[in-house]
């Protein structure tokens, strides 16, 4: 028999599972040793165990089932039409997807069943640990905790990737932003929070740090000053956050040796993005060249060398216009109601960056921690707004 009480435990365990197994992969890249095929393992078991759970509890009804058999027939096509040598990579690429999307149905249905106070166990104490790997690794110069190749500054302790630390970082902070009975150790994890972000070297998770703050800042004026009316306030601010966001990111990217050559060499969109704005253009040139009509319905990712690393960009090139309509479809059938204004608007702002600059939806250690911390949220906030109803 199933019980609630081990789902928990089990998806508190596969959080702390991913972040080992990550870590070992990069340990093993970094010291040029051959690579394992850890991840896919831990990957297909995690995801394997979450499948069950969702066939078991019948958490899906028909229209769900409607849009899983529809993009399951727009990916089988575009493997058929694709073909060729690039048949494994493409099987490999759908299934990351389908680990992401079974993460979405698993926590968009579950997380007011979790125990949460297991994963927020994980959170804080992956907080803690990641802060001492990246101050060891910044102090001693211990390249495993480095977040780049090469002459870049950035340390993102034991996380695999940057985008990977970016979301947890970013999913982290609006959890404890948001947590209403604040102390002082709470205040000292954001702090620990927002002092690892800039270490760790991410444009995204910068700007997102500084968007966040720049709300903060203006919500708090907005309740002092008794000038004008709140409203009208708002609508100014509204006006002055991009500008104020573009400074520090500016600020940022003149400051990074790294980032200020590329915004030398090829300008302000190619040291925002990291070439995506390139990739994105190279991609669009191949679908002109190679892509015929059936690619552009279900997806030609094979004639594609690389993909923008833009959400949308990718779902088309991966599953066509068909695909991708019924991919986002499915997302916001299943995706939960949010009863907080300060969440939607952070909320908004991560979607915003995983469209323009994200894999976030075909990389499954950033969809799966991202979303547990994700549920562990909505249902804190679940949990104050029936408080303040009875």
């Amino acid at each position: 028999m199933i019980n609630k009480k081990g789902i928990s435990k089990f998806t508190a365990l596969f959080f702390v599972i991913i972040i080992i197994t990550d870590f070992y992969y990069k340990y093993l890249l970094y010291n040029s040793s051959e690579t394992i095929k850890l991840l896919l393992v831990t990957k297909f078991l995690i995801g394997t165990f979450l499948v069950t759970i969702i066939i078991y509890f019948k958490q899906l009804d028909r229209k769900n089932y409607f849009y899983l058999s529809l993009l399951f027939i727009c990916s089988i096509i575009g493997l058929l039409i694709q073909g060729g040598s690039t048949m494994d990579e493409s099987i490999y690429l759908f299934s990351k997807y389908a680990f992401g999307i079974i993460t979405m149905l698993f926590f968009f249905k579950w997380y007011e069943r979790l125990n949460t106070s297991y994963i927020k166990k994980a959170i804080l104490a992956l907080v803690l640990l990641n802060f001492a790997c990246i101050v060891v690794g910044f102090v001693f110069s211990i390249h495993v905790f480095e977040t780049y190749y090469g002459n870049r500054f950035g340390y993102n302790g034991i996380f695999k990737s940057t985008s990977t630390a970016s979301y947890f970082y970013m999913f982290a902070l609006v959890f404890y932003l948001l947590n209403k009975h604040k102390t002082i150790i709470t205040y000292t994890i954001i702090s620990i929070i927002v002092f690892s972000s800039f270490f760790v070297g991410s444009k995204t998770l910068i700007a997102f740090i500084g968007i966040t703050a720049i709300i903060i800042l203006g919500r708090f004026i907005a309740l002092k000053q008794n000038l004008i009316k709140k409203r009208l306030f708002y609508v100014l601010y509204a006006f002055i956050i991009p500008i104020l966001g573009w400074c520090v990111l500016r600020t940022y990217i003149v400051l990074n040796s790294t980032l200020s050559e590329v915004l030398t060499k090829d300008g302000m969109l190619s040291a925002i993005f990291s070439y995506r704005d390139i990739l994105f253009i190279d991609s669009m040139q191949s679908v002109q060249e190679h892509f015929g009509f059936l690619n552009y319905i279900f997806g030609g990712g094979s004639h594609i060398n690389n993909f923008p690393q833009m959400a949308l960009a990718d779902l088309f090139l991966s599953f066509g216009i068909i695909g991708m309509v019924v991919y986002l479809r499915l997302v916001i059938y299943n995706f939960p109601k949010i009863n907080n204004k300060q969440a939607t608007v952070a909320f908004l702002v991560i979607a915003m960056s995983i469209v323009l600059r994200g894999n976030f939806l075909y990389y499954p250690s950033d969809i799966y921690m991202a979303l547990a911390i994700f549920a562990v949220i909505l249902q804190d906030i679940d949990k104050y707004t029936n408080n303040q109803k009875t």
